[in-house]
Formats: C-alpha cells, structure tokens, sequence
C-alpha cells in the first residue's frame, strides 16, 4: 500500500482514514493469542505490538517474526 502525503488544506475522506492512516497504524496487543484473534487475515508490512514480550512483530505475508 503506498503511502500519501497530506498538505495544508488536504480533504481527508473516510477512504483515506480507512485505505492510509487505519492499515498504518501498530496494534497493541497483550500476547500472540490476543493479537492472533484480532487480526485474523493480516496484511504483509502489518506491524503488532505484543506487550508481554516487549517487543513488535512483523507479518512476512505468510507468518509472523519478531523484530
């Protein structure tokens, strides 16, 4: 998904918060079971922030790393 740029005066749309800023944002997730039930079809470059561990995950397209 590509990224957009917003300037001054920029109209932001209900698909622009659902296509740019929604699928950008890092979900804050209390462990893998938690963030597994949250986010059941994930998209690659999703970024979830797992709070028992600390530490971000990545999904590769097809699973999850940790960073």
């Amino acid at each position: 998904m590509p990224f957009k740029t917003f300037t001054d005066g920029s109209v932001l749309t209900a698909n622009d918060v659902n296509d740019f800023i929604m699928n950008l944002q890092v979900m804050v997730n209390n462990n893998v079971a938690a963030r597994d039930e949250a986010l059941v079809d994930p998209i690659h470059g999703m970024f979830a922030y797992l709070r028992d561990q600390n530490r971000l995950s990545f999904y590769n397209g097809s699973t999850w790393r940790l960073v």
